[in-house]
């Protein structure tokens, strides 16, 4: 049913309208509700306290992917409240990817991540994950996580996650580059193409300054590699 998108709209908009009304009648004194992307005004935001209710309007966004825009809602909240705990929950890994980076830029003192289903739900404490990476890697995990393959980015075959992460920190140079990557999305700057292509490269066992053309030819002459598994041209992974 709710592959149908009127369906879900629906849904979200009979759901935001049921929560409007029990806000209204039943929040505890102190207590904030904000709701937001459901109604059939897809911009339309309701920020809810005891008695009252009024549009938020630095929360009106036309931003439909939910995983990210989250992290909207967080910021606002951190800013316009003085809040310095947070507790996130989400079954999603892009959402956990990006917790460290907005855990440190938003000034969080404790984030809990709450994910999992069945008897496997656990909490994750961001803030000392974040602590762990440091702010350099926590600022590029995002971007790591997108460039090696997402819900909208293609991945690269036989190389996982960890593998990438593993050769960014290993790598502290090409931090610079990678923290820059999506800040522009008109336009990639030199420095973070170059960035990406030379930590494609050390993937794939060639140098950071080695073309992807020739580590592709290399692989291929080896006779080692299925065709699945070779890098891309250059020419196709710089346009993606």
């Amino acid at each position: 049913m709710l592959s149908n998108p009127l369906n879900k709209a629906n849904m979200a908009h009979f759901l935001l309208t049921d929560w409007t009304k029990q806000c209204e009648e039943s929040l505890s004194p102190g207590n904030e509700v904000y709701l937001a992307a459901g109604f059939h005004d897809s911009l339309l935001a309701i920020h809810f306290s005891l008695g009252h209710h009024d549009v938020a309007e630095d929360l009106m966004s036309d931003h439909e992917e939910a995983d990210s825009r989250m992290f909207m809602h967080i910021a606002h909240t951190t800013q316009a409240n003085n809040v310095k705990r947070v507790l996130l929950r989400s079954i999603d890994t892009d959402v956990a990817a990006m917790c460290p980076k907005y855990c440190l830029s938003c000034g969080i003192e404790e984030f809990y991540f709450k994910t999992g289903t069945g008897n496997k739900k656990r909490f994750i404490l961001m803030h000392l994950v974040a602590d762990r990476l440091g702010e350099d890697i926590a600022h590029v995990l995002p971007r790591l996580y997108a460039l090696s393959g997402c819900d909208s980015t293609s991945f690269f075959s036989g190389i996982g996650k960890q593998r990438w992460m593993t050769m960014a920190s290993a790598h502290p140079d090409l931090l610079k580059g990678l923290k820059k990557l999506g800040s522009n999305a008109a336009e990639m700057e030199d420095e973070t193409q170059s960035a990406c292509h030379s930590l494609a490269s050390l993937l794939y066992g060639g140098s950071p300054t080695e073309s992807l053309d020739s580590i592709r030819y290399e692989l291929f002459a080896k006779k080692s590699y299925s065709n699945e598994k070779l890098p891309q041209p250059w020419m196709l992974f710089s346009s993606t």
